[in-house]
């Protein structure tokens, strides 16, 4: 997953309340989580204070900001069960997804399911990763529940949760994928992409394009698992408003 790494946090929406901010996120139980999600409660269970958590210290405290947020988590993790990328891609998996990586029948089949040589390869030499030789792409694969992926975007995360805790190239997949960090890297990640704007415009495209692709102006044909994205965010806005 890419991301553009933008600065700025956003403002709450003009006419948001604070209490009605807090009672919002007070309320949300994970029987609601997972009945707008379609997930089991008791998953959702374990990471209720870290979600709380990350939706409070960054301003996810609307309806619209609550259930897309939610909804973009749900998906991009397998309804909170899969925090860590799975990569798991057979050799012609590999040529209709990574073409640009593996340009021939021959070479995709030198990586056929082999997760570590497959991440090495199409996440080097961008998002401050090394070459391929370095197992940077793997170190550095998507963890947490919108995938934070690449050396930068993840040592950014680590550095601006402000304690003393070493960034280890070996340990933050883990890190990302567990409690509480699942969540807050996931929280941290929708603030410095500001999508809490699109959010309040309720602009589904919007937000999924920044979440999928990398960008907003992304189409619906180009972002993947879009009516998915698409279901959960209504249903879980229902949910939030019932």
């Amino acid at each position: 997953m890419l991301a553009a790494l933008l600065s700025q946090p956003c403002l709450v929406r003009r006419g948001t309340k604070t209490g009605e901010a807090m009672a919002l996120l007070d309320n949300l139980t994970a029987a609601a989580i997972a009945e707008g999600t379609g997930s089991k409660e008791s998953i959702i269970a374990i990471h209720l204070a870290s979600l709380k958590e990350a939706m409070e210290e960054n301003e996810i405290n609307t309806p619209y900001r609550v259930s897309h947020f939610l909804a973009q988590c749900a998906h991009e993790s397998a309804h909170f069960t899969r925090t860590t990328e799975n990569l798991n891609y057979s050799w012609q998996a590999l040529r209709r997804t990574f073409r640009r990586y593996f340009d021939t029948d021959e070479l995709a089949q030198q990586y056929h399911r082999e997760r570590r040589k497959i991440a090495s390869r199409v996440y080097a030499g961008r998002m401050g990763n090394g070459d391929e030789a370095s197992e940077d792409g793997w170190f550095h694969r998507g963890a947490g529940f919108i995938q934070l992926t690449g050396h930068d975007n993840q040592e950014a995360y680590w550095e601006a949760r402000g304690d003393s805790e070493v960034f280890e190239r070996e340990l933050i997949v883990d890190q990302l994928a567990a409690p509480p960090h699942a969540a807050k890297s996931a929280g941290w990640f929708w603030m410095v992409n500001k999508l809490n704007a699109h959010a309040d415009r309720d602009d589904k495209q919007a937000v999924s394009g920044i979440i999928n692709v990398g960008r907003a102006s992304a189409t619906q044909a180009q972002i993947n698992g879009y009516d998915d994205r698409v279901q959960l965010t209504t249903a879980l806005y229902d949910v939030v408003m019932a």
